[in-house]
């Protein structure tokens, strides 16, 4: 019965794969550009799981229409009158078109079922598709939004709650209070990229001419650490930031031993367009150029001052330096030098269909193995900043080894100057959500044409806020989610769904003819393993714990006033927790999305099947005392 509405798009759409995505509280139309193979993989696990869940729906539809006409003169039929039937048969007459006893199921079916949704539903400007699933997941934002804006004398009680609210409501008001961030403008994101020009300068002599060298292996900058060269030391800075450029970092359980952890090192899913398939577009390449020259010149337009480098440890600039920056003619060529890099690393990228296949994309290798194929970056060094004390990786997961040596060419072949630029292009990619100015318009508006939606639409701001909050604190958003819209009945009910689930697929394997004994047995032991995750985690964290969130997130301050800062204390926060899984057992507990999340999935690494609270609601799930 999800009926899809969509606007009229400026640009092609990728191909179907780049398309999935989970629908949840938090931003459901952009990808991340460090997302793993298996991340994608789950991912359009949870898709295909959602899609059959709504064409459930639509078949349970068809029948109990079906029923109605067969029926409709049985006085004996049952009739349920409680509040809770009343509210699942309104849902599904609202959506009837109104004239529906005049049309032919046969011919006529889809107006039939779906006359009334498209008539009770618009998209809103911001919008570009609208169906069953974000409707589910506007109602968990408008419940979230009541959450974070009701007033103090609702707040919790407890010491804990009252500590975990406050930093909840806090990130929220950050980022709400648009005045404020008007009037900061891009600072914030300056200084990030000020910090990374640091880190990796463009190197000009005395009288301007380039002597700037491609990335080198040996240390060429006095204050970098031994082990270290000055493009390890930018990246090294960028993965600390949460910003994906050149190659993604990820830990994960192995494919080939889920209860240990590895570390991932994969092709970027995002090197700027939202998929690789996007650069063969001449069209939306030549206007990414433009928009990209736009936006860059805020942040080269003063070239009179030298970059230096700084040390990561020492915040102090080097006492004498060879080098200057280059005058504005230098670089005029920027943005075409960093779309053609992208276009290049495009074209290494392995296509989508292989990057998600574990046979393509799963190449144990040595860290000396890598970096014979990728001599620019020093993996050991970057392991041994992020990584726990005394871990020596066995094996590392390379997602490309062709792509890693295309990559060392390129890097061979760019000069510092692009290569700066091109990380700091990354970093106001990754961060122009999280500031406020005109200048940045251009990029939004592009972001919003390749979306397929109205160029000058902007989403409401208190939608933006939620999604930021449960991307920051989420375990803590979820708590107060559960508590708001989530019973323990409704838990049990997903329970028995799941337990019936798992007894209808295996008496199906029992009347499987064309297994052998021993491989049906095997795959009914393994349905049998399914690891039930229903509603909300218990462990790692327990989100009903209050003390239990007050310690996870006992590392990240949150102020009011600081709604940048928030952002990149809570990536620094979260990529330190991934590192420190290395080395040590796989938590089986652990969940990929938080409650309010509309979706469910089947983890086939984990073994797991996975119903958040977000989506065991109407008309996917109805209460549970709705006769089923």
């Amino acid at each position: 019965m999800a009926k899809m509405l969509k606007v009229n798009e400026h640009f092609p759409q990728p191909p179907p794969s780049e398309l999935r995505g989970f629908l949840s509280a938090t931003n459901h139309h952009t990808r991340k550009s460090y997302d793993t193979p298996r991340k994608v993989l789950v991912r359009n696990a949870k898709y295909i799981l959602v899609a059959c869940l709504l064409a459930l729906l639509t078949l349970l539809t068809s029948i109990l229409i079906g029923s109605f006409f067969h029926h409709k003169d049985d006085k004996k039929i049952y009739s349920c009158q409680s509040p809770e039937c009343v509210h699942a048969a309104s849902e599904i007459l609202y959506n009837l078109d109104p004239d529906y006893a005049e049309l032919d199921a046969c011919t006529q079916f889809d107006r039939m079922v779906c006359g009334g949704w498209e008539l009770r539903h618009d998209l809103r400007p911001d919008q570009g598709d609208m169906f069953t699933g974000t409707i589910m997941a506007e109602r968990s934002k408008t419940i979230l939004r009541h959450i974070l804006e009701e007033s103090s004398s609702k707040s919790p009680s407890s010491p804990a709650d009252q500590d975990n609210f406050k930093k909840l409501k806090d990130d929220y008001d950050s980022c709400m209070n648009e005045k404020e961030l008007q009037d900061i403008g891009l600072k914030p994101l300056q200084g990030t990229i000020n910090q990374i020009k640091m880190s990796f300068p463009m190197a000009f002599d005395d009288v301007g001419h380039n002597t700037s060298k491609s990335p080198e292996t040996t240390s060429q900058w006095k204050g970098i650490a031994d082990g270290a060269n000055q493009f390890t030391e930018a990246l090294l800075n960028l993965i600390e930031l949460d910003i994906g450029a050149f190659l993604a970092f990820n830990v994960e359980a192995d494919d080939r031993d889920p209860d240990s952890q590895v570390l991932m090192v994969t092709p970027p899913r995002q090197i700027g367009l939202p998929s690789k398939e996007y650069y063969n577009n001449t069209e939306v390449v030549k206007e990414y150029q433009s928009m990209t020259a736009t936006v860059l010149k805020q942040f080269f337009e003063d070239l009179g001052n030298a970059t230096l480098f700084r040390d990561r440890r020492n915040s102090e600039a080097l006492d004498k330096s060879p080098y200057q920056m280059a005058p504005q003619m230098e670089i005029k060529n920027l943005p075409q030098e960093i779309v053609d890099l992208e276009v290049k690393l495009a074209a290494a990228t392995p296509p989508t269909e292989e990057q998600e296949d574990v046979t393509k994309y799963y190449n144990p290798m040595t860290v000396t193995e890598i970096h014979d194929l990728l001599p620019q970056v020093s993996f050991d060094y970057i392991i041994a900043q992020l990584a726990p004390k005394g871990y020596s990786p066995e094996k590392i997961i390379v997602g490309s080894p062709a792509y890693m040596a295309a990559l060392a060419e390129l890097l061979s072949s760019s000069t510092n100057e692009t290569l700066q630029a091109f990380f700091v292009w990354k970093a106001v990619q990754r961060y122009e959500e999280k500031v406020e100015h005109p200048s940045l318009e251009p990029l939004r508006a592009f972001n919003n044409k390749l979306r397929g939606v109205d160029p000058s639409a902007k989403e409401e701001r208190w939608r933006t806020c939620i999604d930021a909050v449960d991307g920051d604190l989420g375990w803590i958003l979820s708590k107060f989610f559960v508590e708001a819209a989530f019973s323990e009945n409704s838990k049990n009910f997903g329970d028995q769904i799941v337990t019936d689930i798992k007894d209808s697929f295996t008496t199906t394997l029992d009347n499987t003819e064309w297994m052998t004994n021993e491989v049906r047995d095997r795959a009914i032991k393994k349905v049998h393993a399914i690891d039930q995750k229903i509603g909300y985690p218990t462990s790692n964290p327990n989100v009903l714990d209050p003390e239990a969130l007050r310690k996870y997130y006992s590392a990240v301050t949150i102020s009011n006033t600081t709604f940048f800062e928030n952002k990149v204390q809570v990536a620094h926060f979260e990529t330190q927790q991934a590192w420190n899984k290395l080395g040590k057992p796989t938590r089986r507990d652990e969940w990929d999305m938080t409650v309010p999340t509309v979706n469910a999935y089947y983890n086939l690494a984990g073994n797991e099947i996975v119903f958040p609270a977000g989506i065991m609601q109407a008309p996917v799930f109805y209460d549970p005392s709705v006769p089923q």
